[in-house]
């Protein structure tokens, strides 16, 4: 393999060979990137030729390496500084990347960041986190400006937004605050997100109305979650005991035809039911629910003979749980 050499400006290397004809040789590229320890490290055009060249290549893969060690959440900021190294210097790089690592969030103590999304700062929302815990929520613009952007921990969103004088005072109680954060999340995703809003806004004018919403909503959430665990539950593993027989998922049976894939019932003595019709997933997972802890629920299913394929998927879900019901159905 010739060797060939040229100028390289990150996006084509050009080549003048004497073994050459004609006009002088381009080569596109594609994409640049550099290996740090087993891990490929994709770097922008710009940035390729330092790691090329003599008086720089050194410091370079040095930056890179430092990068790489973050494991910074937003690829997007590695990308930013490494072009800020290729038009600014390596050593103005490096001093943005150590002001970075020592904002980092530490475990126990509050901060508050920018929110990143998609490698763009989002002006109106910032970050909450005690290092282990991260709630997303909305202010005014001008109120997130002075925070840095969270680009170490992912963050989980709260319908909530802030007005400057609630915010004021949360940063003033924000230990007591983020532990209103916290007892948010645990209800976001289970009820409405209006439900969220109203007790965040409570937290500010009427703690009493706090602890009567969250009251309320508590049981709603818990049953919700629950019911959302045990679904994911009986998919995962495919079978879920019941108290006078076995409850069999085959929605994830890639072999099956879309017709055969769902819910069926299977008693003691081999008897095998399907759900009797398409029902709304949340209904569905109710009644998962409510069989689970009440029995079987004979109104929703009906008979059926299900066809080979079918027998090998509900066989093969109760292999383990019930070994001898999976013997009968498909000896």
């Amino acid at each position: 393999m010739k060797e060939l050499r040229g100028i390289f400006d990150g996006t084509k290397l050009t080549v003048k060979d004497k073994c050459l004809e004609g006009d002088k040789l381009v080569l596109e590229v594609t994409s640049s990137f550099v290996v740090v320890g087993r891990n490929r490290f994709d770097v922008p055009d710009e940035f390729a030729p330092l790691l090329l060249e003599k008086a720089t290549k050194k410091c370079a893969l040095a930056l890179c390496t430092q990068i790489r060690a973050q494991d910074f959440r937003q690829e997007g900021y590695c990308e930013h500084l490494l072009k800020k190294a290729a038009t600014r210097g390596i050593e103005s790089a490096e001093k943005q990347l150590a002001i970075l690592i020592n904002n980092r969030p530490p475990i126990g103590e509050i901060r508050i960041y920018r929110h990143v999304r998609h490698d763009a700062v989002y002006q109106q929302v910032i970050d909450i986190t005690d290092g282990l815990e991260t709630f997303e929520i909305n202010l005014p613009p001008k109120l997130t400006r002075n925070y840095s952007p969270n680009i170490y921990l992912e963050s989980k969103w709260l319908p909530l937004t802030l007005t400057a004088e609630e915010f004021t005072v949360a940063k003033k109680n924000i230990e007591d605050f983020f532990e209103h954060l916290k007892i948010l999340g645990k209800l976001s995703g289970n009820v409405l997100a209006r439900t969220i809003e109203a007790i965040g806004h409570a937290y500010f004018t009427d703690k009493r109305e706090v602890e009567h919403l969250l009251k309320k909503f508590s049981g709603v959430a818990s049953k919700r979650r629950e019911r959302e665990e045990l679904y994911v539950r009986l998919v995962r593993e495919r079978a879920l005991k019941l108290n006078e027989g076995f409850l069999v998922s085959t929605e994830e049976g890639g072999k099956l035809r879309w017709t055969d894939r769902g819910l069926y019932f299977v008693a003691p003595e081999a008897r095998i039911l399907k759900l009797k019709e398409y029902i709304k997933p949340v209904k569905k997972k109710d009644l998962v629910r409510k069989m689970y802890l009440h029995g079987f629920q004979p109104e929703y299913f009906e008979r059926c003979t299900p066809e080979r394929e079918v027998l090998i998927e509900i066989a093969g879900a109760l292999k383990t749980l019930a070994p001898a019901i999976a013997v009968v159905i498909l000896p």
